[in-house]
């Protein structure tokens, strides 16, 4: 398909014909058709009234077609761009970038699409004919994500999340897909997790990867043990087992433990958290301990004053639910104590009531106060007939006498009327 021009010379004052049926010095022929062709040029002269001619052939040798094919290609930023040049059969290949050869790798370090064109040249007859072919090089832009690293408390709800990925869709080295994964946090540990973002553009998947880890910090445990005391006695609560943490309570108190009011009986209950930060990260659990306050312990032990050697019993009252011992080795409600010696002694009276695994107690002294001993005496008396009787009692200190006849006083005059 090149311009194919013959062209005649010498022909000096004549005509030139040709036998395509051209005419003229030169004639254009056609070359769409590879192969030889012959085409014949008459040059006619007239001279002197006669027509002298030469004739001389030429021919056009049409070399066959040369083709250079160049496919485009998309790539990922800075992935290998190779463009490759096919169909150039017995020729040299140039590029427009300077290269040469069937292939060539070009940057792909820039987003945008570029044009590079690869030239077949062939000689053949001694004639260079060429073809040239443009191909395209889209690089397309960058893919980008982020995973940021977590670090959550044992059997906490441990989310991963994947930014940056526009116009993409995420998959997850576990199976997982989407901006989020939820991952197991029941091991402690540090975990890794890949996040790969793939966005398909000009019909090419260019893909960026991340890793998160998930950071799992070791289990935080605290235990209150519950406590029963008395009414007023110190209830003193303690945890036990916060390794490395802090303690708070719920009624605002701090450390290992707290002491807690016990002035009113009924069951309270407080809550111990403790708190370890391991990690940057704040981990807790907690325990309640309950203080149960026993019911207020009674007991009442009646003073009493009895005479020399009359039965001295001291009573206890008020023990509900309880049993009663005794400071002299006695036990029951009621005790008899000695009464041969006048004087004042004490006795104290525990009771003891068993509630909720907790034995608790009040205690109550009662005096046995013992008179001194009374006396008092008559002497037998002697009288005649009618003589006046009189019968004096002695020895009665500080006492009143009265007597079997119905008389009082120190003495009395009885009958002696008859013998």
């Amino acid at each position: 398909n090149e311009t194919a021009t013959l062209t005649a010379t010498g022909c000096s004052g004549g005509t030139i014909s040709w036998s395509n049926g051209g005419s003229g010095t030169s004639i254009t022929v056609p070359s769409g058709t590879a192969g030889t062709y012959s085409f014949t040029a008459t040059c006619t002269v007239s001279a002197n009234g006669k027509a002298c001619s030469a004739s001389d052939a030429g021919k056009v040798t049409v070399n066959p077609p040369v083709s250079v094919q160049v496919a485009d290609i998309v790539v990922c930023l800075n992935e290998t761009a190779t463009l490759t040049a096919t169909g150039c059969s017995g020729g040299t290949i140039s590029w427009s970038n300077g290269g040469s050869g069937t292939s060539i790798t070009v940057p792909s370090g820039t987003a945008g699409t570029y044009s590079f064109t690869a030239t077949c040249t062939v000689s053949a007859n001694g004639k260079a004919c060429s073809a040239s072919d443009a191909g395209k090089v889209t690089v397309n832009p960058p893919v980008s994500v982020q995973v940021a690293d977590i670090v959550v408390c044992l059997n906490e709800t441990a989310t991963l999340t994947a930014t940056g990925c526009s116009g993409g869709t995420i998959s997850w080295s576990n199976g997982g897909s989407g901006t989020s994964i939820t991952v197991p946090s029941g091991t402690a540990g540090t975990y890794s997790f890949t996040a790969t973002c793939t966005v398909t553009l000009n019909g090419k998947a260019c893909s960026a990867s991340d890793a998160g880890k998930v950071t799992v910090n070791p289990g935080v445990s605290v235990q209150v043990a519950d406590i029963v005391v008395c009414l007023n006695e110190t209830a003193t609560l303690t945890a036990t087992g916060c390794s490395g943490g802090t303690i708070s309570w719920s009624n605002g108190g701090s450390g290992t433990s707290i002491t807690v009011p016990s002035g009113t009986a009924g069951t309270y209950s407080f809550t111990a958290t403790c708190t370890v930060t391991t990690n940057g990260k704040a981990c807790s659990a907690s325990d309640a301990g309950k203080v149960t306050v026993n019911p207020q312990v009674t007991v009442t032990v009646e003073d009493i004053v009895v005479c020399l050697n009359e039965t001295a019993t001291l009573t206890a009252t008020g023990c509900s639910g309880g049993t009663i011992s005794w400071s002299n080795g006695g036990s029951g409600t009621s005790i008899t104590v000695p009464s041969g010696t006048a004087g004042t002694y004490s006795f104290t009276a525990t009771c003891t009531v068993t509630l909720n695994g907790k034995a608790c107690s009040a205690s109550d002294a009662g005096k046995v106060t013992v008179n001194p001993q009374v006396t008092v005496t008559v002497e037998d008396i002697v009288v005649c007939l009618n003589e006046t009787a009189t019968l004096t009692a002695t020895g009665c200190s500080g006492g009143t006498i009265s007597w079997s006849n119905g008389g009082s006083g120190t003495s009395i005059t009885v009958p002696s009327g008859t013998a």
